[in-house]
């Protein structure tokens, strides 16, 4: 109605203060903005963002494009078509490019909105291969799982319980020589102290992907049971630092 309001943009609100605390207006009521000079948490560190609307571009500007491979444009949580992407199980996935996290960052986080149809083996939603820092959002056993492996100190994995047949927003969360920590819906699910360590980079043929393990070692992957995505994934975030509570809350809240 005219009123200035001060406060931080999200991708899709515009959050501030008001007299019954916390809100948040969605962008499109929003008629001028006159720029403060404070940044936006939500895309602070933001290295590459795949709203997979009908493309598998990122959006950032940062050119870290995805290329699709066998993957079928579907609608998102809210019923918009062709606003998401389904990947059938069997082969379906999107290849990111290496480099989109640091092995000797001090945190990062991976964020995606995730649909599972169904759960065997270890099924891969978002993979940054060993070509540049081995981490990956998967889910096995019934249940979500974030995990990393260290450079001297192995595999560490957090999880919580799988919802089949309806979205999830799911977050990992590293920070170096602190901990992993995976967020459902907004909500911390376990938290597990690492030791100070790079995260492992070795060789050269596990690239990175939406919805599948490294491409180049289907037969390593087929082995030990690493398949492909069964169902939809999307709006898949990568940072270069560690998100915070309130952060995380928000983006489950789009």
């Amino acid at each position: 109605n005219g009123d200035i309001l001060h406060g931080n943009f999200g991708l899709n609100t515009f959050g501030f203060d008001g007299a019954l605390g916390k809100l948040d207006l969605p962008v499109r009521g929003v008629a001028k903005v006159l720029p403060t000079g404070r940044s936006n948490s939500i895309t602070d560190g933001l290295v590459a963002y795949y709203p997979l609307d009908g493309s598998t571009a990122d959006a950032t500007g940062h050119g870290h494009d995805g290329v699709n491979h066998s993957a079928v444009p579907a609608p998102d949580r809210s019923g918009n078509a062709d606003h998401a992407y389904s990947f059938n199980g069997s082969g379906a996935y999107i290849g990111l490019p290496d480099g989109l996290i640091d092995p000797a960052c001090a945190g990062f986080t991976v964020s995606a909105w995730v649909l599972a149809r169904s759960v065997s083996g270890e099924r891969f939603i978002v993979y940054n291969g060993t070509n540049s820092a081995d981490a990956a959002l998967t889910a096995k056993d019934q249940e979500f799982r974030f995990l990393v492996t260290l450079n001297s100190h192995g595999g560490v994995l957090v999880s919580g319980p799988v919802q089949l047949n309806t979205f999830v927003h799911l977050v990992g969360v590293y920070t170096r020589g602190k901990s992993i920590a995976l967020w459902i819906n907004g909500r911390l699910s376990r938290e597990t102290p690492i030791p100070e360590d790079n995260l492992s980079r070795r060789g050269n043929d596990h690239g990175s992907t939406i919805g599948s393990y490294a491409p180049e070692q289907q037969n390593h992957a087929q082995y030990y049971h690493l398949l492909t995505w069964d169902g939809v994934i999307d709006d898949v975030r990568i940072y270069n630092r560690a998100l915070g509570p309130d952060e995380i809350a928000n983006l489950a809240s789009e």
